[in-house]
């Protein structure tokens, strides 16, 4: 007895006619009749009768049934636990980035990659850099997108240079030097800032050491008056009015036009 001759046998008699059990089975009703005909013949014995009332088992359909669905679930198990085991498998590549990095460079990259690796499956964590390494760490990500510095344990390859800027409200007189080369953007003169109100991150975020590090360089401790965590609040703040911050690049092309006018390149690429 095959399979197939079992699963069709257990049909019919779950529909009860031979014409509803071949659409089920997707074959002609004909070939269906002929498969339980040859079985009958092996037999020597019928397995379904016809009467008044409709389609009826024999006693040895009965048996054929009763332990052919068993046969059929053991079957089902079988490929359920097949599959689950080739899906565990499957390439599974987990991925960190800032919520910013993921929207502005991730997305795109991740696109090219599923095109290699269509059955991959792929996992996203957006944090930031700390956050991150400590992800890396732990071995809870596989690659992530983080500002420097590293930390020696982990391997980084360099992506790209991402310049900072100086953001200022559109209304802010802020000192510039020059046009600059990024998009046209006019350089800052970070010295002359030196009695600004800053808004600064909170302490753990790389753009906060950036802050710091370049308003050292300018020969001056920044001024903070306010301290949030990232680096889309900071911008808004700016246009508000609140204080001039130094914002990553990223940030000032995800913000719209208005926005981006109100942004002037600092002289320092991160």
């Amino acid at each position: 007895m095959h399979l197939s001759t079992i699963r069709y046998i257990v049909t019919i008699a779950s529909f009860g006619s031979f014409t509803k059990a071949a659409e089920a089975l997707f074959i002609t009703q004909p070939a269906l009749s002929q498969a339980v005909r040859r079985y009958e013949e092996e037999l020597h014995t019928p397995i379904f009768i016809r009467t008044r009332s409709g389609l009826e088992l024999t006693e040895a359909g009965k048996i054929i049934v009763e332990d052919g669905k068993r046969i059929l679930e053991l079957e089902a198990g079988i490929e359920r636990k097949l599959s689950e085991f080739i899906q565990a498998q499957a390439l599974t590549i987990s991925f960190g980035a800032a919520a910013t990095y993921l929207t502005f460079f991730l997305t795109k990259l991740l696109s090219r990659f599923r095109e290699c690796q269509p059955t991959a499956r792929i996992h996203i964590r957006d944090g930031y850099s700390r956050e991150l390494c400590s992800l890396l760490l732990d071995g809870s990500l596989d690659f992530a997108l983080i500002c420097e510095p590293i930390p020696p344990e982990l391997t980084a390859i360099p992506v790209f240079q991402e310049e900072v800027f100086l953001a200022a409200a559109p209304s802010h007189p802020l000192p510039t030097l020059q046009k600059g080369p990024f998009d046209g953007y006019p350089v800052a003169d970070l010295a002359k800032c030196r009695d600004e109100s800053f808004i600064g991150y909170q302490n753990g975020r790389r753009i906060q050491q950036i802050l710091l590090d370049e308003t050292h360089a300018a020969g001056f401790d920044p001024h903070i008056s306010t301290t949030c965590f990232n680096t889309e609040t900071a911008n808004s703040m700016v246009y508000h009015n609140m204080g001039i911050a130094i914002i990553p690049a990223v940030a000032a092309k995800l913000c719209n036009s208005e926005r981006q006018r109100s942004t002037t390149g600092c002289a320092r690429a991160a």
